[in-house]
């Protein structure tokens, strides 16, 4: 008997500027994954854009970017659906890469041999082509900076600007490096000495 049909559930989020396109761009994404072979009954709520606040954005180097940081907004769809099988699943979680996924029915899966073959090659297509982005860019990187030692070999005085701040920001990481340190060592003294001693125990 084969397996009926998976009832899911699962979040796709989204970050960007402006609003009205963060809305139009989780409509058509939704769209989309509707088209998938193997994919029906779709049921979506798309939640309005949010401005994102300041105590919403922990990392500091991105606080400090204060006129990019009131441009963004963030937005997320809730979308149900039933899938055929595990193939038609696996496909949208891999293109869309929701946020939370969730399997509502059935409780228990009939694997075939097949079915788990189809996974696994999926998984491999995938590796080989995050495998094949990661080699491009590095083979970019090369050419780039090949490309840049010879555009400063002809203008020494620019090496030495970049050189310049470069030990600058060298200086600067090391710098906020010595900061948490002695800041953690602080910490640590502070603990250690507020820790009651062993007491012994009379006889």
């Amino acid at each position: 008997m084969d397996n009926p049909k998976i009832k899911t559930s699962f979040i796709i989020e989204m970050m960007g500027r402006p609003a009205e396109h963060l809305d139009e761009t989780l409509n058509k994404l939704v769209e989309e994954i509707s088209s998938v072979k193997g994919v029906s009954n779709i049921n979506k709520i798309i939640h309005p854009p949010k401005l994102i606040e300041e105590k919403e954005i922990k990392d500091e180097k991105i606080k400090n970017k204060i006129d990019v940081k009131k441009e963004l907004y963030t937005s997320f769809a809730e979308i149900e659906a039933d899938f055929d099988g595990l193939e038609s699943m696996f496909t949208v979680v891999f293109n869309y890469m929701p946020s939370h996924f969730e399997i509502i029915s059935p409780e228990e899966f009939k694997l075939r041999n097949s079915d788990f073959a189809g996974i696994i090659a999926a998984v491999i297509i995938r590796l080989h082509r995050y495998d094949e982005i990661a080699k491009k860019m590095s083979m970019d990187r090369i050419m780039i900076e090949n490309k840049l030692r010879e555009i400063f070999s002809q203008h020494p005085e620019m090496m030495k600007v970049l050189q310049a701040r470069a030990e600058e920001e060298k200086n600067k990481d090391n710098q906020l490096g010595n900061k948490k340190t002695t800041t953690e060592k602080h910490l640590k003294a502070k603990t250690n000495s507020k820790r009651p001693g062993k007491t012994k125990k009379k006889r």
